[in-house]
């Protein structure tokens, strides 16, 4: 191979690495609470609860660190450092997805965040395919002495500034359903028919002289002169991004259909955990209630409804926290819904 040939291919090397790595941390950055669910979900996995309440910054670290290294490829600077970097990561990482695959079932890695979703196979072949591209750089980088250099701080600081940014207020980019300008109404309307559409209703019966027994499609005319037995739903296979968003009263009843077809402004107030509810958030939420009547704003939460209810006299509503989570990435924010369409998030910061 000549050199100008070898330098082509390394430098596209470099390049896919550098793009990857920077695509992968800035996703990251852009929305670290998100991120910090899949951290979560490993760190179970693999019985460190005791490191839970890091998970935050784990996902901020990642981030930063994916980012210096896809920036070093991308400015060809201490580039055997940056392979060095990158075969580290990727390694972990390959035995990581490796065993999500086999062994210990996770589902997505979040390698980018919720903007693109891999199955662990997935990302296991994509990691088996970057790590020899890894070796090769570091093959073939020169050796040199570590430096600091110019922008490095830049480098380090822009995905750090992103990624507070986001924890602060909300992610500058929503990857989730539930972002602004979303009809949630229809959309909750379309998939729940969907996936009613997509069942097949089986009745089992038998015949009354042979004793034959025989299934049937419920919308058969056949089974009619033949006695019932018994009944069964097929489901079939629905892609549902609204499958777990219910509003429970304290009754227990299912009332989000009923909240979405309220045409007026309402502000959906979210709270994550009540213990989180100090003199700022208690501050923002003495803001919202002046610029909306109580009858237009709702309150949210995984944690103690009915404590919540009492505390601050508004209509409350249980709703799963992982959905509470996806619906808006603050611990205390606001939604604010209209004609069943989604017109504002706000962090309690905001408010």
């Amino acid at each position: 191979m000549s050199p100008s040939m070898r330098n082509k291919m390394l430098t596209a090397i470099r390049w896919a690495l550098g793009s990857l790595f920077c695509a992968s941390g800035y996703i990251k950055a852009l929305d670290p609470v998100g991120m910090s669910v899949y951290v979560e979900k490993y760190l179970a996995a693999y019985s460190l609860e005791i490191l839970l309440p890091y998970a935050l910054y784990f996902a901020i670290a990642l981030a930063v660190v994916e980012v210096v290294i896809g920036e070093m490829f991308f400015i060809g600077v201490l580039q055997r450092y940056a392979a060095s970097a990158a075969m580290i990561f990727l390694s972990i990482f390959t035995i990581i997805t490796l065993l999500s695959a086999t062994i210990l079932p996770i589902g997505d890695c979040g390698c980018f965040g919720d903007a693109l979703h891999f199955t662990p196979w997935g990302t296991f072949l994509k990691n088996v395919v970057l790590l020899p591209m890894a070796i090769v750089l570091w093959c073939t980088a020169p050796k040199e002495r570590f430096r600091l250099i110019v922008g490095l701080g830049f480098i380090v600081a822009l995905p750090l500034a992103i990624s507070i940014y986001s924890v602060r207020h909300l992610p500058i980019i929503d990857f989730m359903p539930y972002k602004e300008s979303v009809n949630l109404r229809d959309k909750i309307a379309a998939e729940r028919q969907a996936v009613r559409d997509a069942e097949t209703h089986i009745v089992i019966c038998r015949h009354p002289e042979t004793g034959e027994v025989r299934e049937f499609l419920a919308e058969d005319d056949g089974w009619y002169e033949w006695d019932l037995v018994d009944t069964r739903v097929e489901r079939g296979s629905v892609e549902q991004q609204f499958a777990d968003f219910r509003l429970y009263d304290a009754s227990g009843s299912d009332c989000s259909e009923m909240l979405l077809e309220r045409t007026e402004r309402t502000a959906w107030l979210c709270i994550r955990d009540d213990k989180l509810l100090d003199a700022k958030r208690k501050d923002a939420i003495s803001r919202l209630r002046e610029q909306y009547s109580d009858d237009n704003i709702l309150i949210l939460t995984s944690a103690n409804r009915d404590m919540l209810q009492s505390m601050f006299g508004l209509d409350s509503y249980s709703v799963d926290a992982m959905t509470l989570r996806s619906m808006i990435r603050s611990d205390v924010g606001v939604i604010v819904v209209e004609d069943g369409v989604i017109v504002d998030k706000l962090s309690f910061r905001d408010i």
